[in-house]
């Protein structure tokens, strides 16, 4: 009768809150172990994006550098190459680079600092009537001219 019924029902309950337990620490445990994967393997891609971006980086400073070494030089050696205001900038522009943080991948403000030393690179190679003539890293041009 009824409490036959009523044994079968709670026979039923509990086969199904086994399967609810199985599916919820089926769950959980894949929760867990996707989580550990995508972990290890955004560890890995930020790893290998951030050797390609320091090197990119990197490259454009020692670039920008190199021309600012070259032109304060040629200032040394030929005195009225360049007028004082020039010089200055490109003293300037030499002291925000040896300023800037590389191989300090936390340092803050590496962005602004870069943008920075791009702005000065660029009104030094506009006074010196290059333009975008110089190709530098980040451009496509393979030709560098002066």
């Amino acid at each position: 009768g009824f409490h036959g019924s009523l044994r079968v029902w709670e026979q039923m309950a509990d086969l199904f809150d086994g399967v609810l337990d199985i599916e919820s620490e089926m769950r959980e445990k894949g929760f867990s172990e996707g989580f550990a994967q995508g972990k290890s393997k955004g560890l890995e891609e930020g790893r290998v994006l951030g050797v390609k971006h320091g090197k990119q980086t990197s490259s454009e400073v020692g670039f920008y550098f190199g021309c600012a070494l070259m032109w304060r030089t040629l200032a040394e050696t030929y005195p009225n190459l360049f007028p004082k205001r020039r010089k200055e900038r490109i003293l300037a522009l030499i002291e925000e680079i040896q300023a800037y943080p590389l191989g300090q991948s936390n340092a803050t403000g590496m962005t602004e600092a870069l943008a920075k030393i791009r702005s000065k690179f660029k009104v030094i190679m506009s006074q010196l009537g290059h333009g975008k003539r110089l190709g530098s890293p980040r451009s496509e041009k393979k030709d560098i001219t002066f």
